[in-house]
């Protein structure tokens, strides 16, 4: 059982949660394979985490905001859980991921769409380097028709209908992220059991 929906509302979720999130992975495989010829390879590599400790303000929707907490209530292996709890106990507004724990994302599975599509070319960033403003040029650019269509995708958990009008999707998802380092994630770690 969810911390937010029955068993049976739970299952509906996932499905959406898992079903946007597989199409914005495909986005960003599509944006890669569009942009490495013009920008160079790819510098991010399983094992880098610098963008977990330098960006201060991850955007992060309700729905990925449930998927988290389903997560790490539900799926979450016992000492990690346990370890992430005193982190979201001590856990600073503004400070790094509150979910990377010993340079790997306690929660990847489940990871925000900006996580996913912020991809970095050329060359690995310097420490405490944040590519955004330091060379965008090498920061991949989204798909935005996989955006909208993971946007679409999802509205049936803000109760709305899929009228497939993308513009309208992407506005209204994107009128209710959330700062995901500006979040209380002490309510989290008081649901950790």
């Amino acid at each position: 059982m969810s911390f937010f929906f029955s068993q049976k509302e739970t299952k509906g979720f996932l499905f959406l949660l898992f079903e946007t999130y597989e199409i914005i992975d495909r986005g960003v495989s599509v944006a890669i394979k569009s942009q490495e010829p013009l920008k160079g390879k790819l510098a991010c590599s399983k094992g880098c985490f610098n963008c977990c400790k330098t960006h201060r303000d991850i955007p992060v929707y309700p729905h990925e905001i449930s998927g988290i907490y389903w997560y790490v209530l539900e799926r979450l292996p016992g000492n990690l859980k346990e370890t992430l709890k005193l982190q979201l106990h001590e856990y600073k507004r503004g400070s790094q991921c509150p979910f990377l724990i010993d340079g790997l994302c306690s929660v990847h599975l489940v990871r925000p769409a900006a996580c996913r599509q912020f991809n970095v070319f050329s060359r690995a960033c310097s420490p405490q380097e944040d590519p955004y403003y330091t060379r965008r040029e090498d920061v991949l650019i989204p798909e935005r028709y996989y955006i909208q269509q993971a946007f679409l995708r999802i509205l049936p958990f803000y109760g709305l209908a899929n009228t497939g009008d993308p513009e309208m999707a992407e506005e209204f998802i994107r009128s209710q992220a959330r700062v995901l380092q500006h979040i209380d994630w002490m309510a989290l770690a008081r649901r950790i059991k």
